[in-house]
């Protein structure tokens, strides 16, 4: 990425703050046990214990993955019910509690013991700036089964520790894993928005919600896929009435596309859509501006 590229990111042009900050100083350990406190947008801190990719993208931008954080940001409203399935240290889950704000209620998943402790913490100092969003942070993964799984951690985890995935020959630490449709009766009869990011475990994860997505419960699936269009996930998606979109990145706001042939980007995931309301998701990404560096 040349020097022009990165001055005219979206992230510093709608947050000039953030790029004085950035030539200004670099960020260093805060906390007693040498983490790392990083300011988002809305008044709420994410705490990480090295500077991965997540918070390398934190520090550097102020935000991670800007156009998922866009999308949710406009497809959400308060009092709705989000899931984020593969939470990591729970940077999607504050930007999910941030835009409920005081109403609305958060599911997050994340079965790597690590990784969910720092995600409870951060979701309990969150509370403590946001007001009282019903949050409930679980233990687990999302699969087909319910019972146990491996968590296998490739090389390189320790600079991205999102690569973690579940492993179908036992490699990796044991973790509990659940069926999406065994909560049903807790997670209620209207989900806007489910976000899920489980390298490679997406299709196993949608099939054990088969009765929430062909019911219609679940509005919205943000859904990151490396593969090439149609995937086994984006299949089934589409067969239980999601129409699918590719989520782009242009200077002046984040912008449907066709989920067939995305723009990708060489420093982001390529991430998609898939809605059971695609006028309303029309309609939400129609006005140009990024509404999460606008608060």
């Amino acid at each position: 990425m040349t020097l022009r590229e990165q001055l005219t990111k979206p992230e510093y042009l709608f947050q000039p703050s953030r790029l004085l900050r950035r030539i200004a100083r670099r960020t260093t350990p805060r906390g007693a046990d040498g983490s790392y406190v990083l300011r988002l947008p809305w008044g709420v801190c994410l705490r990480v214990q090295r500077m991965d990719d997540i918070g390398r993208a934190v520090d550097t931008f102020g935000v991670f993955d800007l156009v998922v954080t866009e999308a949710m940001w406009r497809l959400l409203q308060p009092g709705d019910t989000a899931l984020d399935v593969g939470a990591n240290v729970g940077y999607m889950s504050l930007v999910m509690m941030a835009r409920l704000k005081t109403r609305g209620r958060v599911f997050a998943f994340e079965p790597h013991p690590g990784l969910f402790d720092d995600l409870k913490r951060n979701v309990a100092d969150a509370l403590l700036r946001l007001g009282p969003v019903d949050v409930q942070v679980r233990p687990e993964g999302l699969s087909d089964v319910s019972g146990t799984a491996a968590l296998f951690m490739p090389d390189g985890f320790e600079n991205n520790r999102g690569l973690a995935r579940i492993d179908a020959a036992g490699r990796g630490i044991p973790i509990s894993v659940c069926r999406l449709d065994d909560m049903a009766t807790e997670i209620g009869a209207d989900v806007r928005l489910m976000k899920i990011d489980v390298e490679g475990h997406e299709a196993s994860a949608l099939r054990g919600a088969t009765a929430l997505l062909e019911g219609g419960v679940i509005r919205n699936v943000i859904i990151e896929e490396h593969a090439p269009y149609p995937t086994e996930a984006t299949s089934l998606l589409e067969r239980y009435g999601y129409k699918l979109f590719s989520l782009e990145r242009a200077l002046f706001g984040a912008r449907l596309g066709d989920a067939a042939r995305p723009h990708r980007t060489s420093w982001e995931a390529p991430s998609l859509l898939a809605t059971r309301e695609p006028q309303s998701a029309i309609e939400a990404f129609r006005r140009p501006g990024w509404r999460c560096l606008s608060t």
